[in-house]
């Protein structure tokens, strides 16, 4: 499996999307990369939460509460992994609506499947570049240079 990848990046963009489940929205990340010019989406699956003033986005942040904002420069440490490695986060939607390769691959494809609206885990941690999926091992702020 590929090591982890260290990413320079500025933001371009944010925006909401339906993901292929209606408990959780994908928040996307369009993003620079600094050192070569390319862009890049980064995907983070989120879940609805059902509450009694109707439903909610439980939105965390990256890894422990890293709130990325339009054209901010930030480095992100991904180490691509499989969904069985997300053992604090036992309903996820990696797990739900993702067809991997094998048990030990990363790269998958989705599949629509509809839950219910419940919220379990870490959800921060984990991101998606391209079908393949990572977990967040450092983000941070870069300086302007």
């Amino acid at each position: 499996m590929a090591q982890e990848k260290c990413l320079t990046l500025r933001c371009l963009d944010i925006s909401y999307e339906a993901s292929h489940n209606l408990a959780f929205v994908n928040k996307a990340f369009l993003c620079r990369n600094e050192i070569n010019g390319d862009t890049l989406i980064i995907n983070q699956k989120m879940p609805i939460v059902s509450t009694s003033d109707g439903f909610n986005i439980y939105d965390r942040g990256l890894l422990n509460g890293f709130f990325i904002s339009k054209d901010e420069r930030f480095t992100i440490v991904v180490s691509p992994i499989n969904v069985s490695a997300m053992l604090d986060v036992p309903y996820n939607y990696y797990e739900i609506n993702c067809v991997f390769e094998n048990d030990k691959s990363p790269r998958f494809y989705e599949i629509t499947k509809n839950t219910s609206y419940k919220y379990l885990g870490s959800y921060q941690r984990y991101v998606d570049i391209g079908s393949v999926l990572y977990s967040v091992d450092d983000i941070s702020k870069t300086a302007v240079q």
